[in-house]
């Protein structure tokens, strides 16, 4: 980012000539082509270099500890989805639809049913799935966080797996391109068709579907930290994430079975979220 933006105009200048005014014109520039989310990450980059060089004792005071205020506060858009009653109309639309090839079919059941992202499913690679101990690892370079994940797959899971062997069993990905085998399929195939060809425009993005999962295990009493970690998303109470090591993966095994059974209930037309009783999760 600073590469991109920052150093190019400001890379040779000497640490106590770096002023607020010239740094505010700057960045307007980059907030009047929309980019309002970038802005306010390199005010915070800057920043942290300031009083990087103010520690080091370079500099007395950091000029730009209040450059942020200067810029339009980025809003959060939050991405379309549905709400965890809707789940079984959804399934209903993909198994009904005929103009969806059995591959992104495949495609959009395996992100849901893994709880990964469109970009993740879309890059699943043969070698990095073990079917007899029923893991798939993602390796750390496909992830968001940057770490290695690694699911249970659970009996559904396996089955798309199944399906997907004569289709794409001579190329390393599981979802070939359709005009390259030795490539992946478009990580935009999943939301294009849940767009285009189930009629689900401006109401669920692919993405959303990792939402009807979290909502649908929060709502049904499982451990947050466990549901956060088979979403693969980073511990935000740092002083718990630095002690804590374990990935859960014998407490997600558990999670993620419950969940493709709620799948193929909803499928059936099932739409109750079942309430936790008996369940042994393990400790």
């Amino acid at each position: 980012m600073l590469e991109n933006y920052i150093f190019n105009s400001f890379g040779k200048y000497p640490i106590e000539t770096i002023n607020c005014v010239e740094l505010i014109e700057h960045l307007r520039k980059i907030e009047s082509t929309g980019k309002l989310s970038t802005s306010k990450r390199i005010c915070q980059s800057l920043n942290q270099i300031m009083n990087y060089a103010v520690g080091c004792a370079y500099i007395n005071v950091n000029p730009l500890l209040r450059l942020i205020y200067a810029f339009a506060k980025h809003e959060v858009e939050y991405m379309p989805t549905l709400v965890p009653v809707q789940l079984p109309e959804f399934l209903e639309r993909l198994n009904k639809c005929t103009t969806i090839q059995i591959k992104t079919r495949s495609l959009i059941l395996w992100q849901l049913h893994t709880m990964t992202r469109p970009k993740e499913a879309a890059r699943t690679m043969w070698r990095d799935i073990d079917i007899k101990k029923r893991c798939w690892t993602i390796p750390k370079e496909e992830m968001k966080n940057g770490k290695t994940h690694k699911i249970p797959l659970t009996d559904s899971s396996i089955k798309i797996l199944e399906v997907m062997q004569p289709i794409s069993g001579d190329s390393e990905f599981l979802f070939p391109g359709n005009q390259n085998i030795g490539s992946h399929i478009s990580t935009y195939t999943a939301n294009a068709a849940i767009k285009r060809s189930l009629d689900y425009k401006g109401e669920l993005v692919a993405h959303g579907l990792r939402s009807i999962v979290s909502t649908t295990l929060h709502e049904s009493g499982f451990d947050s930290l466990h549901i956060e970690t088979c979403l693969s998303h980073s511990d935000q109470n740092e002083t718990r994430a630095s002690y804590n090591r374990s990935d859960f993966f014998e407490n997600r095994k558990a999670i993620m079975s419950w969940w493709s059974d709620h799948i193929e209930k909803a499928s059936k037309g099932s739409n109750s979220i079942t309430v936790l009783k008996g369940l042994k999760i393990a400790k």
